[in-house]
């Protein structure tokens, strides 16, 4: 195995203990672990993107380029590569789809944030927290009405339930996804002028 490739095997590891899913099994991490601390949920997931950047650079460590980085965009040409799942995919699995679609090395890989984001401003899904005060998702009614579901499992730690796109869910985010991401970014500028 190279060295990228253990790169983009560490990638995926802590990127999925920033979402709270045990890298090893898929399935959603207890509360009461350590390894679902709200704190370092935040530090796993600055390191998925360290990681990420190091792909990006084909294994060199730094910021080289990124500046010149173009923001993600879904375009028609890409959307036509996008393969949907028949079978509802968490939105990570989704998003994963998307990037696979990326062809110029210059642009941006795309992340849940602006998709779930805009969904919770839109209605489509709920927020709070949970027992643990963990900041969660959860469907509503909304949800239904354009494919969101959510589904009860049992993994090795108990039961966990689990927000699933269909195929129609999926494809309505693709056709909202560009919009989502200008609103993503109108309010990354709005806070930044506010701390400024």
């Amino acid at each position: 195995m190279t060295e990228l490739e253990k790169t983009k095997r560490a990638y995926d590891y802590i990127n999925k203990l920033a979402q709270g899913i045990d890298p090893l099994t898929d399935t959603t991490l207890q509360q009461d672990t350590a390894l679902n601390n709200d704190r370092l949920s935040r530090c796993f997931q600055y390191v998925a993107e360290i990681l990420q950047q190091v792909i990006r650079n084909g294994g060199a460590v730094g910021r080289r380029n990124q500046d010149k980085k173009l923001d993600f965009t879904l375009t028609e040409a890409m959307k036509s590569r996008l393969a949907f799942s028949e079978k509802p995919i968490p939105v990570s699995e989704l998003v994963k789809r998307i990037n696979e679609t990326i062809t110029d090395e210059q642009m941006k890989y795309l992340t849940l944030t602006p998709i779930t984001t805009w969904l919770v401003e839109k209605g489509f899904l709920d927020e709070g927290t949970d027992a643990k005060n963990k900041r969660v998702k959860f469907t509503n009614g909304q949800s239904v009405t354009i494919g969101i579901t959510s589904e009860v499992r049992t993994g090795q730690y108990g039961q966990y339930t689990v927000i699933l796109y269909t195929k129609e869910a999926q494809q309505f985010v693709a056709d909202n996804l560009n919009g989502m991401l200008e609103d993503h970014h109108r309010e990354k500028e709005r806070q930044k002028t506010l701390v400024d």
